[in-house]
């Protein structure tokens, strides 16, 4: 989850949280501690904003570079629509960022078709491994905002150090 904040997004920028419960809350610390504007649209526990609500946030805010939200929270059970979510950040020219720990092998991810930008996930939950292996996948689009940083990651976290093992 740090990874993808620190290449994304620089101090100063503005993110949306489609805050879901206590991994948003997450989320919302972790894009502050990286200096970056935190936007919020909060649902009562146990349910999802709904994608007007989250339009309406958008239209009512500076512009934002990012939407954050967990496809599933583990800590409330609530499950949002990451289709229409990422539909409505490339309507804003946001990037889209899932957090897919509980979901990705127990739910759907069509990122590509959804024009998603991100997942990220982990083995320890719905993939059903062992703790200790994170796994992301990032678009063209995701790739570029790390091109247009202008003050780079902490060097465990830069995907310019990572991309030649990856290419190889």
């Amino acid at each position: 989850m740090g990874v993808v904040v620190c290449n994304r997004l620089a101090p100063g920028d503005r993110a949306m949280v489609v805050n879901t419960g206590y991994l948003s809350d997450r989320m919302a610390e972790m894009l502050r501690r990286r200096g970056v504007d935190v936007v919020q649209v909060v649902a009562p526990l146990g349910d999802a904003p709904s994608l007007q609500e989250v339009h309406t946030q958008l239209q009512a805010e500076a512009p934002c570079k990012a939407l954050f939200a967990t496809h599933v929270d583990t800590s409330t059970g609530v499950r949002v629509d990451p289709k229409g979510l990422a539909k409505l950040a490339r309507e804003f020219d946001m990037l889209s960022v899932f957090d897919g720990v509980c979901s990705t092998a127990g739910e759907a991810c069509e990122m590509q078709a959804w024009g998603a930008d991100v997942f990220l996930t982990g083995s320890q939950k719905a993939v059903g491994l062992p703790a200790g292996l994170a796994m992301l996948v990032a678009s063209k689009r995701a790739m570029q905002a790390r091109e247009a940083l202008t003050t780079a990651p902490p060097m465990s976290m830069d995907f310019h150090q990572w991309l030649p093992i990856m290419r190889a």
